[in-house]
């Protein structure tokens, strides 16, 4: 796993655990491209 890839996975984690409190369909868009291997701009920029 390169770096790219954890930070993804940490992104896809923090999403999912955010779904699992409050779903909502922004939500589920953001973690289906995350797991197809996009990244939000917004979750770079921290």
């Amino acid at each position: 796993m390169n770096n790219f890839e954890i930070e993804r996975f940490n992104i896809y984690c923090m999403l999912l655990s955010k779904y699992i409190k409050k779903p909502t369909k922004q939500l589920k868009k953001e973690l289906e491209a995350v797991k197809s291997g996009l990244i939000p701009v917004k979750y770079l920029m921290k």
